[in-house]
């Protein structure tokens, strides 16, 4: 078994998802980070269990600390309580590696913060956790369509403000330099981790390591906005310490990768007009509960219930309009344009949530979560005809 902690986090759904087109993985179980709990009593030595759990932006020490270390210490001491050790995959950041002529204390409070709390972390499992089952990867700068702007990476903060026409980061110090790591080349080498077991810590870098104002050149070409200024200022340069890591470093295409991903999020911002998501007010009174499900002129409600493991859906309709209500338990709503199956949105709905999925958006649900009893009603604008199922084409964007 494999299972993935923190599946509601941008690399966590993009590896669940790439591990899902892969017949050979075997079942995954996906958990939040309030949901360790369920590990108990399940996990064995012989599965693998990888962490995406973690803050890079807090506002106190202790929340960074919380977050990026005493939950990998509870995880490891759950696992210690019942006498397992399965095979670990940490993700780390390469941010540990601090900043070429800097000292830990030159750097901003947040920075102290979250390097501090990830090397905390590594110290922690390289001393406690055994060596021949712990793999601690820190990833470069990840970016991917579906990464949401100003929280994690720039270059998606760039694309996402060049798509809305809508500049707030306006100066642009040309002495800063990155390395910019796909989410597929990232996923891709840990899905090579999971089928080898490799055991290490490594440094996942991309062989693109270029300044920001190389970055705007790729981005607008000769077209830079008039909003944007290229300033000379302060370098700052990713460093490098003196420890056991190994470098691994993934050969792409950046200039191709960074079109594909504008493409990929100019489509994946489409998909949020054809879709609406809202938890409902459950009205509880002495004799029961009231939920109002749905303001549809429907023609059809049904129940659905999905067994553990199982994919419902993976197709779009030409007209009818559906809501899916959450009654019991969670599900996994994978999203797509009919015309854009490749890009995926990616939702976690839970009780009393409801989704309404106008055409033609392909939609998939899944139940990979532990203990979990999926009961969802659908109420559709379409009509019951026996023996049929009208209006609907399937594209399997994740395979049964």
């Amino acid at each position: 078994m494999i299972y993935i902690v923190g599946i509601g986090s941008f690399i966590g759904r993009n590896f669940y998802l790439k591990l899902k087109k892969l017949k050979s993985i075997g079942p995954v179980f996906c958990l939040s980070h309030n949901e360790i709990g369920r590990l108990k009593s399940i996990v064995k030595s012989d599965d693998t269990i990888i962490n995406f759990c973690g803050i890079n932006r807090g506002k106190t020490q202790g929340e960074y600390d919380d977050a990026n270390y005493v939950f990998v210490k509870n995880l490891h001491q759950l696992m210690t309580d019942h006498g397992v050790t399965p095979f670990f995959i940490q993700i780390s950041s390469f941010m540990v590696h601090g900043f070429a002529g800097k000292l830990l204390s030159d750097l901003p409070e947040y920075q102290r913060y979250f390097i501090n709390s990830k090397l905390n972390a590594e110290n922690y499992l390289t001393q406690n956790y055994p060596k021949e089952k712990l793999c601690i990867v820190r990833p470069s700068n990840i970016y991917g369509y579906d990464c949401e702007p100003y929280a994690n990476n720039l270059l998606v903060t760039l694309i996402f403000e060049k798509i809305t026409k809508n500049y707030k980061t306006t100066n642009i110090n040309k002495n800063c330099i990155r390395n910019f790591l796909s989410i597929d080349g990232l996923c891709d080498q840990l899905v090579t981790f999971v089928q080898t077991q490799q055991t290490g810590i490594y440094n996942l870098v991309s062989n693109h390591t270029i300044n920001l104002q190389s970055l705007m050149d790729i981005l607008h070409g000769d077209q830079m906005p008039s909003e944007i200024n290229i300033v000379d200022g302060d370098l700052t340069q990713p460093g490098q310490r003196n420890d056991q890591s190994q470098t691994i470093c993934i050969e792409e295409n950046l200039v191709n990768n960074v079109v594909l991903t504008e493409q990929k999020m100019t489509n994946f911002l489409n998909i949020n007009d054809l879709i609406s998501i809202q938890t409902l007010k459950r009205l509880s009174q002495p004799r029961g509960d009231m939920v109002e499900i749905s303001d549809l002129h429907s023609q059809r409600l049904y129940m659905i219930t999905l067994t553990d493991h199982s994919i419902r859906g993976n197709h779009y309709h030409y007209q009818q309009i559906e809501h899916f209500y959450m009654s019991r338990g969670k599900a996994i709503y994978v999203l797509a344009h009919k015309d854009h199956p490749e890009v995926t949105l990616f939702k976690i709905l839970d009780r009393d949530q409801t989704i309404a999925v106008k055409p033609p958006i392909i939609h998939t649900l899944i139940n990979d979560f532990i203990n979990n009893e999926c009961e969802v009603f659908v109420v559709s604008t379409q009509p019951f005809i026996p023996n049929q199922v009208p209006d609907t084409e399937y594209v399997h964007i994740v395979p049964f």
